[in-house]
């Protein structure tokens, strides 16, 4: 396995959530790859930290979606399936065209000029070849809608699919992209939030879903076992 950053930083947040953190990210810019084992005394010690927080984390990144446990295995990274990515899309196809409509009579115009920095920064980083800061810029966009239908219960059930959907981009997404890309894929939501136009938005979001993962990864995958 890769070698971690040693020295967790100090912060605001408890040691368990920054040792989680940083395996997050190790995972989703593919440092640290799919269907790599992790061991915790290894984790721990790369990290300087004692094995409790790192026990912590990985429950966490299990609940997440980034970790299989396997018992009498051990840990490994989540290996990204066709049907774990059926099962992200059907979910999402449910729950955030939810989320907008409990929320879209509310959007402002202000609204929309932060949204399109959403998609302007993610382009940005996607230029710099930054696939983690991309992908959350990407997802602060989708985070806005729950955030506004302040309902506790559908933000909880957004937390569990959100790193699920992250980490599938990481592999899914073209190495390369236009430097207009995720401005332009998120163009059609925007325009229906400033004409007023719940239906268009929502037909917009859903081609957004459908589309938001490049299935020729799996082709990829096939075509390297043969």
């Amino acid at each position: 396995m890769m070698d971690l950053p040693s020295n967790v930083s100090a912060g605001n947040k408890s040691i368990s959530n920054q040792v989680c953190d940083t395996i997050r990210k190790l995972i989703i810019n593919k440092s640290i790859p799919s269907g790599e084992r992790l061991v915790e005394t290894k984790i721990a010690k790369d990290l300087e930290v004692s094995i409790t927080p790192v026990r912590q984390a990985f429950i966490q990144l299990a609940n997440e979606g980034l970790l299989t446990v396997f018992p009498f295995k051990g840990t490994y990274v989540t290996q990204i399936t066709k049907e774990y990515v059926n099962n992200v899309i059907k979910t999402r196809m449910i729950l955030e065209p939810g989320a907008v409509n409990l929320c879209f009579d509310d959007l402002t115009d202000e609204d929309s000029t932060q949204l399109k920095l959403h998609t302007h920064r993610s382009d940005t980083f996607c230029t710099q070849g930054l696939i983690y800061e991309a992908t959350e810029e990407d997802l602060f966009f989708h985070d806005f809608f729950f955030k506004k239908s302040n309902n506790e219960l559908i933000q909880r059930m957004w937390e569990i699919l959100r790193t699920r959907i992250q980490y599938i981009q990481s592999y899914t997404k073209p190495q390369t992209l236009p430097f207009d890309y995720l401005t332009k894929r998120h163009a059609g939501m925007i325009e229906a939030i400033d004409n007023k136009d719940r239906k268009a938005f929502i037909t917009h979001l859903i081609h957004h879903i459908e589309t938001s993962f490049d299935l020729n990864y799996f082709n990829q995958i096939d075509n390297s076992i043969q």
